[in-house]
């Protein structure tokens, strides 16, 4: 059984030295670290945040992007360009304990299971009830699952993404499990509605953007979610 840690890393150089050291003094060490660069608007940040990758003894491998690239392409890099069995993918703002690497692979207790987080959310506008979902900021997936069935949506919204795909796997017969674990938010942008995010190539802000398209992510996971 091997496992992977992804991060995408656009924000902040302090909070990645953070998670890179909490890797290292985690219980289970990953076989593998990726660590996706996508450049935030801050070009001092930015340049902090390559050289903090190109010089840390824990990432494994690491992709530099000359522009930011979106939420589920800079994911699905890190996906595939893995190669264990299972790929925790870990926000560069959420802080993990010592035990929560193990944790989230104890999670894959059954060959069935795709998908293992550690807080359940609920369909909300986006997505079909009666399923399991997992938050995004600190979720695991079989590889083997992401192969067959694909990755993140390029077409699904950056805050809809994980909803997406957990339909499109419960689909395929893959099941989604909670294994709650010690983990902690230090910066979450739904708290920070005027920061920047990328959708479908545009540069959009949550406090303008999520109002307005709630009833449009519903239609969009459903549409997608028919077509497998």
């Amino acid at each position: 059984m091997s496992v992977s840690v992804g991060i995408v890393a656009y924000k902040s150089a302090d909070n990645l030295g953070a998670r890179l050291r909490e890797i290292q003094g985690s219980d289970v060490q990953p076989d593998e670290v990726v660590v996706i660069v996508n450049p935030g608007p801050d070009e001092a940040e930015n340049e902090e945040i390559k050289q903090r990758v190109q010089v840390s003894p824990v990432v494994t491998r690491y992709s530099i992007n000359s522009q930011n690239i979106g939420v589920a392409t800079a994911f699905n890099l890190a996906i595939f360009t893995s190669t264990t069995d299972y790929v925790i993918m870990l926000n560069d703002d959420c802080s993990i304990g010592r035990t929560a690497i193990g944790d989230i692979v104890d999670g894959f207790n059954s060959d069935s299971v795709g998908i293992v987080g550690v807080i359940a959310g609920g369909p909300g506008p986006y997505g079909v009830k009666g399923l399991t979902y997992a938050q995004g900021f600190l979720i695991a997936f079989r590889r083997k699952m992401v192969k067959k069935i694909g990755g993140y949506s390029e077409l699904a919204s950056p805050l809809a993404c994980e909803t997406e795909l957990t339909c499109r796997a419960s689909y395929h017969g893959w099941s989604t499990v909670i294994k709650p674990t010690v983990w902690s938010h230090v910066h979450d942008i739904s708290n920070h509605p005027s920061d920047t995010i990328n959708y479908l190539g545009k540069d959009v802000r949550p406090v303008d953007f999520q109002p307005k398209t709630q009833e449009a992510l519903q239609e969009e996971i459903i549409n997608l979610w028919s077509t497998f």
